[in-house]
């Protein structure tokens, strides 16, 4: 893929593109343990296999680092490139006699694409540059990545699920898996992460949190979170989807629901229910102030089997000014017997 030899020389061309970023992991330590030229010679190793790679999936190498920022023109095609690259990493490793893991993150999105003059690139400048928010998206994704590890956003995910429909190129073991929304540094919504990765190889499990991103999976959620099948796959009947196990969770929030009105203080000595909020007014002595107004007063849920609660205030009356009044507490009054009731409870509500 060469998305920008098909553009005049230096023209920017808009495209929607899917992003790999790799990292090799803890190769500064490498590179510590085993000296500079030891290391070196390893790297170079590892860039090959990284490189061979492309051309069997069409990807093109944009910048390299301790990894690589690669381009594919699908989705599918990162993905498999990802799993074969893992896969050379571990029979590099084993032949090599050190442990070689990438962390690896795509994304699909729309970059800004532009080639440099040639003068430029004479002086070391990389033959092509992309820009565009779906560059550092990729980033934050790569870098939540563990060792071994694929991640991979939603959109890119579901793509590549339907791109490997009637296809062998994936092996028969390869996992896809959801790992819920994280809260991503510089990102304004949660983003949903997911892993592709061959069983006994890949961790296959969520990312642990970091100082650039947060896991964001609400209490229940959990349920529908996981293993996903392959694309073409039917999923077993022992597994809920997403829409069971909501609804489930609505019927057992239902099931937990009081049966019953309670107050939530104390009750009212018997007999004074019948003298609170009467006509939707509050106790007499609010009336005897000089308000002219109807007084609205919350008294809280009766705890009666089948009581309702009065109105708020009478039929065809006006709202009145909403202001605090202090609790009446004269004897005339039915609050002066509920001693325990909280300062909050009585006083103006807002309907």
């Amino acid at each position: 893929m060469d998305v920008a030899s098909d553009q005049p020389e230096l023209a920017a061309k808009t495209v929607v593109t899917t992003l790999l970023l790799t990292d090799l992991v803890d190769s500064t330590s490498l590179v510590d343990r085993l000296g500079d030229t030891k290391a070196a010679a390893i790297f170079s190793q590892q860039d090959r296999l990284a490189r061979d790679l492309l051309k069997t999936y069409g990807g093109q190498e944009i910048d390299k680092t301790d990894g690589f920022l690669m381009l594919f023109a699908r989705p599918v095609d990162a993905v498999l490139y990802a799993l074969a690259y893992h896969e050379g990493l571990a029979k590099l490793s084993a032949e090599l006699g050190t442990t070689l893991q990438v962390r690896t993150g795509i994304h699909l999105g729309e970059l800004i694409v532009q080639r440099n003059a040639p003068e430029d690139v004479a002086r070391g400048a990389k033959p092509v540059e992309v820009e565009g928010l779906a560059k550092p998206m990729a980033a934050r994704i790569m870098s939540l990545a563990m060792g071994g590890q694929t991640l991979i956003t939603r959109s890119a995910f579901d793509l590549a699920r339907r791109g490997v429909v009637g296809s062998d190129d994936a092996p028969d073991n390869t996992k896809w898996m959801a790992h819920g929304p994280y809260v991503l540094k510089g990102c304004d919504e949660p983003v949903e992460i997911f892993e592709v990765g061959v069983a006994e190889a890949a961790p296959l499990c969520a990312p642990p949190d970091s100082a650039k991103a947060r896991r964001s999976v609400a209490a229940g959620d959990e349920e529908t979170l996981g293993w996903r099948p392959a694309g073409g796959l039917r999923r077993p009947i022992h597994l809920e989807t997403a829409d069971v196990a909501a609804r489930r969770l609505v019927l057992r929030a239902r099931r937990q629901r009081p049966t019953k009105l309670r107050r939530a203080t104390a009750s009212p000595p018997p007999g004074s229910l019948a003298r609170l909020g009467r006509r939707g007014f509050g106790p007499r002595e609010a009336h005897k102030s000089g308000s002219s107004r109807p007084v609205l007063q919350d008294h809280g849920f009766l705890s009666r089997p089948g009581a309702k609660r009065f109105p708020r205030r009478a039929v065809g009356t006006s709202r009145p000014m909403l202001r605090p009044i202090a609790t009446p507490r004269d004897s005339e009054s039915p609050c002066d017997s509920r001693s325990d009731a909280p300062a909050e409870t009585p006083g103006w509500h807002k309907v």
